[in-house]
């Protein structure tokens, strides 16, 4: 989630109940260690929106990477039976309305940057374990 929100301009509850993460731990007989993360894709509403309540008749601007914005020229804010979102019209007529989403979960940990800095941090993790079980069977530990 620290990594995601480095890059992302997403809310942390929004993308902790997105995601669906997974973990498999290395073992002795199988020396890969696994993490998968999947999800849905989370409402544009759940990350950096102006203006945040509905009746306002200005353009939304949506921010989905920290730093940058998009102007929904169409898109209003709504308060609907499910919550509060972005929609914008299908037709030209009133209805029907389709909520704008953004990003999935997955789709933010896959990010290169945000990639690269898991990878760095688990071989530290890994590096850091690999010498301390070599010093415990050089001490004379675990036999």
């Amino acid at each position: 989630v620290k990594r995601v929100k480095e890059v992302y301009a997403v809310q942390s509850n929004a993308f902790t109940g997105a995601a669906n993460m997974q973990i498999n731990k290395a073992t002795t007989s199988n020396l890969a260690g696994v993490v998968s993360f999947s999800g849905y894709k989370i409402p544009l509403y759940k990350f950096h929106v102006t203006p945040k309540v509905s009746g306002i008749n200005k353009t939304v601007k949506a921010a989905i990477k920290k730093g940058g914005g998009t102007l929904f020229e169409d898109a209003f804010i709504a308060n609907m039976p499910y919550g509060i979102g972005v929609f914008e019209r299908e037709t030209s007529r009133r209805f029907p309305v389709s909520e704008i989403m953004g990003l999935s979960a997955a789709q933010m940990v896959g990010n290169e940057s945000v990639v690269q800095e898991l990878q760095q941090e688990a071989q530290e993790l890994v590096n850091e374990r690999l010498e301390h079980e070599i010093e415990r069977i050089l001490n004379g530990y675990g036999r």
